[in-house]
This record gives structure tokens, C-alpha cells and sequence, in this order.
């Protein structure tokens, strides 16, 4: 996210966010003097963020049609059928199930499995933990069957309604809503259906994108936006669904027109990445970007060769971009310099419990970019947001220090209280967003965080505290 984007959060000012970072760190007299050197000089240019070719153990076959998304309670990118594709020539559909955990390829052996298909379409329903696929392609003839995967085995579902039989249509989950989202991949047909677990609904937009087949469709978590781009007739329009109705940004950049590319949007920097498809009539392997203003073309050292039909993933657990299809060969797409963000610790109860602290929709923390985080289960008395040079010693007290023997029993401070700044809980929950400078010298500096609640009902202690977190500031 670039730095005054709004995203409905507090938001304090660059000069004040630099100011904040600059004090979390000054215990370090080093870093300390490199920021402050840092400050006055020219704005960081944009890090290297490449592709690396994965050697992973048992790769799957060439194919092209499979489609890819990641499987939060396994940590693995799941993968489904698709079409073996040789030079020159295709090979009939397939039905195998592979899963990809950033290292090996394991072909798994489900007790039910969905007929062979290829250019179907598959997104993954958070809250039911559920591999959603529909429809598809077997031999020229399309289907409409819907299928969920459990982590264990495939199972049909029979719904009231459904979408008609199709193939090259796009879906993803909308978090929000808690629906899976698809576009039609008919050109004459171009409908939206919604997916709520139980049935298919047609939405009925006011306004809705030209037919097309073969596009590419992501949930923005940071905007709480689907994301579509592209698809035949060689199309080079970007669209957003709100849960509503469909809008088409005028961004100033736009990649070329194309079809059968692949999109996944990366969490952590709160972009949309896509990849190769076909232009006109050419295979090409150019990488995009899309940061819900325009698109800007990634210029990477190195990358996957020109394909189309190929599939991709945003893997959270590691911040990077998962690719396959088009040949047999698996790609991983992130920054040279990532940011992170590590939860740590326990935290001790108020009136409402422990009040948890995590990174806002995945975020990671970068130069030049608004990091936020979000609180939840905190009650209703004052809350601080922590930030702390360090978790080992906070001035001349080591760190964690347990607050046992202060009256507060249970309770753990974990990072230093080196600056604070106040939370306003709304229902429990409080968010704060914070700009970080374009300054090459923070690059790679940490910061900890914690929250501290002072409880206005009678509790135990008074104090509740959440959990730690260490971040990492990277550059994209």
C-alpha cells in the first residue's frame, strides 16, 4: 500500500511516523545515525523483487488449464486435472490432485475423485476451509458441476442453482462477504455468480464488464475489492466488484491485452501480481503489478519462460507468489529484501480476554508504504500500541519482564515501551496504520510491538497485554 493511500485507519503523518520509527530505534546509537543520515538523503529506488526457479522434488508433468490456490490449514498450494501439454500438441485432460509446499511436489490419492477437466476454475472459501472448483472442460464439452475439496477428499455438491456449463471462467473469495465470486467465461454470457456454500446466486449488477473468456480474477484483501483484468478477445481492461456491483478503473498504465495469464494478489505488499499469458497471438512472460491505482511493469532479472494456461498463488506463510502450468518447471515470485511481521508471545486477560495483535489483511511492513495493524478482543478501557527497539532489554531492564511482582499477575511485558501511541476500540477491535518513510537506511531495521489495555471493570490485575510482534522493514 503506498504511503497516504487511504484505507479507512487512523493514519498519523510521514514527519510523525519518522519520527516514531526514528525514537523506537534510538536506543541503537548506530541505527540511530544512519537514519538520521538517511532522512536527508534521496528517496530509496525500487528493490530488486525477482522470480526464482524452485528445484522442487517430484514436480507434476507438464500441463496448462490446472488452476492453483492455496490451502491455509494444510500450508500448501493445491492444484487440480488440467491438460498435458507437449510441444505442438495437447494431451488429454487429467484428474490428478498435487500440492505444492514451497519445497516438493506430493501427488495425493483421494478416495473420491472429480472427472478429468482442464480451464476450470477453483478458489478457496476461508471460512468453511473448503477448496471450492467449478465447471470446466473434457474433450470440447464444459460442465457445471460443483466440487469441494476437504483436505482429504473431493466431494460433489448438488445445488438448487448453479451456473451454466462452461470453461475459461475465473473465481476467487471474497472475504468480506464470505462468498466465492465468479465470472463467466462465456463472451456471449457475461454473468456474476455468488457461491455462499450451499447454492449459487446470480448477482444482478447495475454495470458489468464486456463477455470474456479466459481472464483472471483475485481478491484484494487490503481494499476489499475483486480484481479482474483482461481475457479474449485480447482484452486490456481492468475491473473491481464491491460485492455490488462491477466498476472499471482508468489506471494510466495498463499491460497489454491478452488472455489465459494468471493473477494472484500478494498480501504483504498489497499489490496484484500478473503473469505471461497470450497477446494477440504470442506467448509472453512479462510481470505486472496493480496497486488499486495503476499497474506498473516489473522489469525482473529473472523469470519463467513465455506460457499461457499456467496457474499462481500468494503463499503467506512464506510472502511469495507460487507459480506452475505452461511447462513443468515451478517459479516463486517476491522481494530481494522482504518485510515481515512475527507474532510472539502470550498475552494475559482483560474483561474481554487476551486482546490479540496481528499485521492489517497480511500486510508487511515496507519503505515508502502505509503498514497497519489490527486489535482485537480488547475491552473498554485505554489501550496503547507499544513500540519497542527491542525484545532483550528495554533500557536497563531485561526483557520479558513479568509484571508478577508489580501487582499484575500473569501478565508479561515482552517488547520496550520506547513509544507509545494511543488505540481507539470500537466493539473490541482497534486499527492503526503507520507510513514508513522512503528511506533506504530502514531497510532491514526491526521494531517490536505490543498492546497494553488498562481495564476500567474490575479484573484480577487491572492490565491486560497482547501478544508480541517483530517486524521487519522491507523494501519491494
Amino acid at each position: 500500500m503506498r504511503s497516504g493511500q487511504r484505507i479507512g485507519l487512523p493514519l498519523i503523518s510521514p514527519v510523525q511516523a519518522s519520527r516514531m520509527l526514528t525514537r523506537s530505534l534510538a536506543l541503537r546509537a548506530t541505527t540511530l545515525l544512519l537514519v538520521a543520515a538517511t532522512l536527508a538523503s534521496t528517496p530509496c529506488a525500487q528493490s530488486g523483487t525477482d522470480w526464482i526457479q524452485i528445484n522442487a522434488a517430484a514436480s507434476p508433468p507438464r500441463r496448462v488449464g490446472a488452476p492453483f490456490a492455496y490451502e491455509a490449514p494444510e500450508h500448501v498450494v493445491l492444484m487440480f486435472g488440467g491438460a498435458g501439454a507437449a510441444a505442438g500438441s495437447t494431451y488429454p485432460t487429467g484428474s490428478e490432485t498435487w500440492e505444492y509446499d514451497g519445497r516438493h511436489w506430493s501427488l495425493l490419492t483421494p478416495a473420491t475423485v472429480p472427472p478429468p477437466r482442464a480451464f476450470m476454475a477453483m478458489a478457496y472459501d476461508e471460512a468453511r476451509e473448503r477448496m471450492v472448483m467449478f465447471g470446466g472442460r473434457q474433450s470440447g464439452v464444459s460442465m457445471n458441476d460443483t466440487w469441494e475439496w476437504d483436505g482429504n477428499n473431493w466431494h460433489q455438491v448438488t445445488t438448487i442453482h448453479s451456473p451454466p456449463v462452461q470453461s475459461g471462467h475465473s473465481m476467487t473469495y471474497d472475504t468480506v462477504r464470505g462468498e466465492v465470486v465468479l465470472f463467466s467465461g462465456d463472451a456471449a454470457l457475461p454473468e456474476t455468480w455468488l457461491y455462499d456454500g450451499t447454492d449459487w446466486t446470480l448477482a444482478q449488477p447495475a454495470h458489468v464488464p464486456p463477455g470474456r473468456s479466459r481472464s483472471a480474477l483475485v481478491w484484494d484483501r487490503l481494499r476489499s475489492r475483486v480484481v479482474m483484468f483482461g481475457g479474449t478477445p485480447n482484452l486490456d481492461d481492468t475491473w473491481e466488484w464491491d460485492g455490488t456491483d462491477w466498476t472499471e478503473p482508468m489506471p494510466a498504465t495498463r499491460p497489454p491485452g491478452r488472455s489465459e495469464h494468471a493473477m494472484a494478489y500478494d498480501a504483504g505488499r498489497g499489490r496484484t501480481v500478473l503473469f505471461g499469458g497470450i497477446v494477440n497471438t504470442a506467448t509472453v512472460n512479462d510481470t505486472w503489478e496493480w496497486d488499486g491505482t495503476d499497474w506498473t511493469q516489473r522489469l525482473t532479472v529473472s523469470s519463467p519462460s513465455s506460457r499461457d494456461g499456467h496457474g499462481m498463488a500468494y503463499d503467506p506463510d512464506r510472502g511469495v507468489v507460487a507459480l506452475f502450468g505452461g511447462s513443468n518447471d515451478t517459479w516463486e515470485y517476491g522481494p530481494d529484501q522482504p518485510g515481515s511481521y512475527q507474532r510472539f508471545g502470550q498475552g494475559c486477560a482483560g474483561p474481554a480476554g487476551a486482546p490479540t495483535l496481528d499485521a492489517f489483511e497480511g500486510l508487511r511492513p515496507y519503505v515508502g508504504e502505509v503498514f497497519a495493524v489490527e486489535v482485537r478482543g480488547l475491552g473498554a478501557g485505554p489501550a496503547l500500541l507499544a513500540f519497542g527497539a527491542s525484545h532483550a532489554t528495554w533500557g536497563n531492564v531485561a526483557l520479558p519482564l513479568d509484571l508478577g511482582n508489580l501487582g499484575f499477575p500473569g501478565c508479561t511485558l515482552l517488547v520496550g515501551l520506547d513509544v507509545t501511541a494511543s488505540l481507539t476500540p470500537q466493539n473490541g477491535h482497534a486499527e492503526f496504520a503507520l507510513p514508513i518513510p522512503p528511506v533506504a537506511g530502514l531497510v532491514g531495521q526491526r521494531f517490536y510491538q505490543q498492546v497494553v489495555q488498562f481495564d476500567t471493570l474490575p479484573t484480577p490485575t487491572g492490565l491486560s497485554l497482547s501478544n508480541a510482534a517483530a517486524a521487519r522493514i522491507g523494501a519491494l
